[in-house]
């Protein structure tokens, strides 16, 4: 019961700070620790939507192509072990290949808080017109 509620927590805490990183990157702030309540308080009320996203993000880039490209391979090792082999090799490299992936949906992630948070898109888009 207590590594269930401590699982629970850590991924509480995890989906608070889901978007540190674009906030240090993005945002001019006096410190960097102030990323961290900064991506607290834009996360507040979404962290089931963060955890989502970061699921499918994580099952689409790393989990799906490496076992689709594993179980091919372990069907054509029988007939073909060179071929089997680079499906294998594939299986391992394709992740790596898409880990920038999930950096841009972090981001995008990042983004779209802050739009339904601060009207951030009606911020740029009075910017433009010389509103604001």
């Amino acid at each position: 019961m207590l590594a269930c509620a401590a699982l629970w927590f850590t991924i509480f805490v995890a989906c608070g700070y889901g978007v540190t990183t674009p906030v240090v990157v993005l945002e001019e702030l006096g410190s960097s620790f102030d990323a961290f309540g900064r991506s607290w308080e834009l996360t507040r009320d979404f962290k089931l939507k963060v955890l989502g996203l970061a699921v499918v993000a994580f099952l689409l880039c790393n989990i799906l192509p490496s076992q689709v490209l594993q179980g091919i391979a372990n069907v054509v090792m029988k007939t073909a072990p060179v071929a089997g082999i680079v499906l294998t090799v594939a299986a391992v490299i394709l992740p790596l290949i898409l880990a920038p992936v999930i950096a841009a949906v972090i981001t995008l992630m990042y983004y779209d808080l802050r739009v339904r948070r601060e009207a951030f898109d009606l911020q740029v888009l009075g910017q433009r017109l010389g509103i604001v």
